[in-house]
């Protein structure tokens, strides 16, 4: 198993742009850290999608995350249950704590990018008149049902 473990802490940084989704902190770190990176950019309705990612940001998307109005119970660390689960994963749970690590490192990907890029350069297809940016940029179809 160690054999593994070595291979996955090689492999991990070569091939994956990492993105922690545990909480609303990491999410939204790796929310605008995938912004920058990529240098998304609004290309509809700047001011809708920045309303829509707010909510996003916000609440989440998981629509089934107080099902039924019952709150899952949360695991206790150090209870009983916790640490049979972290003895039957502790190589994932080893694993886990290199990924966060790297989540750290990988912040300098971005570094220099402002905050907000998501705007800069921003079009919008259905403001009027529209706007475009210098380049050129065809709007979006609608999709017709």
């Amino acid at each position: 198993m160690l054999v593994s473990m070595h291979v996955a802490r090689l492999a991990i940084p070569c091939f994956i742009f990492l993105a922690l989704d545990l909480h609303y902190f990491h999410f939204c770190c790796f929310r605008v850290r995938f912004e920058k990176f990529f240098h998304w950019t609004y290309r509809v309705n700047p001011p809708n999608q920045e309303k829509c990612r707010e909510g996003l940001m916000a609440k989440g998307s998981n629509q089934n995350a107080n099902a039924g109005g019952r709150e899952k119970e949360k695991v206790e660390e150090g209870s009983e249950i916790w640490n049979l689960l972290a003895a039957q994963n502790q190589f994932d749970l080893q694993l886990y704590g290199y990924i966060e690590s790297l989540f750290k490192e990988q912040a300098s990907f971005v570094e220099g990018i402002p905050d907000g890029f998501r705007n800069v350069d921003a079009t919008c297809c259905k403001c009027g008149p529209p706007t475009f940016p210098p380049e050129g940029f065809t709007c979006p179809q609608s999709i017709m049902n």
